[in-house]
C-alpha cells in the first residue's frame, strides 16, 4: 500500500511543482528509492542520516528551484530512527517541504513497535508478537 502512494504522489508532486528536486536518504526504504527514480522528477541522494552532507546538496540550487526532502521516520533496511525535526528544519531553512514515509511497525529484539507520527509528536508503543 504505502509503494502505491509513494509512487503516486512522487510524480504528482514533480509535475505540480514544475520539476522539482527530490532529495532522499541513501538508506531509504528501497520502494521509497524506486518511486523517487521512476517519479520523473531530478533526485540526489545524501549520505545516510547525514544533515551536514544534506546541507551541502540543497545549497548546491538555487533557492528559487522547487525542492522535496523525501525521508522515512523509521529506517527500515536498519532499525534506526531518522532525525525527523531535525530534517524537517533543515528542509524549511530551505525553503523544501518534506515529504515524510512513515513505518508501521518496526522489530526490535523480537518487540514489535507501532509508529505513530502526527502534530503532537511522536509516540511508540510496545505490542504483542504474534
Amino acid at each position: 500500500m504505502l509503494e502505491t502512494i509513494q509512487c503516486a504522489t512522487l510524480p504528482t508532486l514533480d509535475a505540480k511543482l514544475s520539476s522539482c528536486i527530490l532529495f532522499s536518504d541513501a538508506m531509504n526504504h528501497a520502494s521509497m528509492i524506486q518511486s523517487i527514480c521512476h517519479s520523473g522528477a531530478k533526485y540526489v541522494i545524501s549520505k545516510y542520516n547525514d544533515l551536514l552532507d544534506l546541507e551541502a546538496k540543497l545549497k548546491q540550487h538555487p533557492k528559487e528551484t522547487h525542492k522535496i526532502v523525501t525521508f522515512e521516520s523509521i529506517k527500515s533496511m536498519c532499525n534506526s530512527v531518522g532525525p525527523i525535526k531535525k530534517t524537517c528544519d533543515l528542509a524549511k531553512q530551505y525553503g523544501a517541504p518534506t515529504f515524510l514515509s512513515e513505518v508501521c511497525h518496526i522489530e526490535n529484539d523480537r518487540k514489535v513497535f507501532i509508529l505513530n507520527i502526527n502534530v503532537s509528536g511522536l509516540h511508540c508503543w510496545p505490542v504483542q508478537s504474534p
